[in-house]
């Protein structure tokens, strides 16, 4: 809460609460979209869980396989592939990054990731941490405050 000329200023649910003298006024804030949301959470994962390079989320019409995302190394950079056809909606679009971002944090530094079981009990049980984070400890909220563009590991 801030004060502003007399009156107070806040956010409460993406809307701007406006008091001042006695009248108060919401005004509704332009709403994220998806792909908006899913840099925040990728951004919030990288703080609690740093990942150790730069990784890029890019949206992709459908990919081969019918598949939801895919994750692959390019240079330096982490890139995320995900689906706009498989993912439409934003619950989707957030389990689908968490599930690539833990392949992310599991890869790390590492030079070589495919000798490793693409799906080993440490990447479900990271996988399991962040959404329990995200949906019961106020992750989903906390992930609202990071920026909608993409952050240097």
């Amino acid at each position: 809460i801030s004060s502003k000329d007399h009156g107070y200023e806040f956010w409460c649910n993406r809307r701007h609460f406006c008091w001042s003298m006695g009248h108060s006024d919401f005004l509704d804030m332009k709403a994220l979209n998806r792909f908006q949301r899913v840099q925040q959470v990728l951004n919030w994962i990288n703080h609690e869980w740093p990942i150790g390079r730069p990784v890029v989320i890019k949206w992709k019409p459908k990919l081969e396989d019918n598949c939801s995302a895919m994750t692959f190394r390019d240079g330096k950079n982490l890139v995320i592939h995900i689906s706009k056809k498989r993912n439409p909606t934003w619950e989707l679009s957030v389990d689908t990054l968490i599930h690539e971002a833990a392949h992310c944090i599991l890869w790390g530094m590492a030079s070589v990731e495919d000798r490793t079981a693409h799906h080993p009990p440490s990447f479900w049980s990271l996988y399991g941490e962040i959404r329990d984070r995200f949906d019961h400890d106020h992750g989903a909220e906390q992930a609202k405050e990071f920026p909608i563009k993409r952050m240097n590991a």
